[in-house]
C-alpha cells in the first residue's frame, strides 16, 4: 500500500475535524452534524455489505466504503466533543486534542492489519 493514501487520509480527517470542532456548539448545527454521521457511517455500511463486490476487479467500491466509514468516524469524534463542550463549557484544552488524535486510529489499524498481513 502506497503512503499517499493514508496521509491524504489523515490530512483530510484532521482538516475536516477541526472544522467541524472549530465552531460554538448549538443545538441545530449538533443535530446536524449527528444525521450527517449517521448518513456517513450507514452509507458505508451500504456499500461495504449490501452491495455485491467483488475487491479484485472493483477497488474503487471498496475504498468508497472505506472513505465513508472514514467520515463518519472523524464526523463521529467531532459531534463526541461538540456535545462535551455544549456540556461542559469548561472544558480543558486537550479533549479536543484527544478528539483529533481519535481520527488516526483507523488509519493506525489499517497500517496494523497491513503489517500483520
Amino acid at each position: 500500500m502506497s503512503l499517499l493514501v493514508p496521509a491524504l487520509a489523515v490530512l483530510v480527517g484532521l482538516i475536516l475535524y477541526g472544522m467541524l470542532v472549530l465552531p460554538a456548539p448549538r443545538g441545530g448545527a449538533l443535530r446536524l452534524l449527528a444525521g450527517g454521521v449517521l448518513l456517513a457511517l450507514l452509507a458505508g455500511l451500504f456499500v461495504l455489505r449490501i452491495v455485491p463486490m467483488d475487491a479484485g476487479t472493483q477497488p474503487g467500491r471498496a475504498l468508497a466504503a472505506l472513505a465513508l466509514l472514514y467520515l463518519g468516524w472523524v464526523g463521529l469524534a467531532a459531534l463526541v466533543v461538540q456535545i462535551l463542550r455544549r456540556r461542559a463549557p469548561d472544558l480543558p484544552v486537550w479533549a479536543p486534542a484527544l478528539g483529533a488524535a481519535s481520527t488516526l486510529v483507523p488509519v493506525a489499524g489499517l497500517f496494523l492489519a497491513e503489517a500483520m498481513a
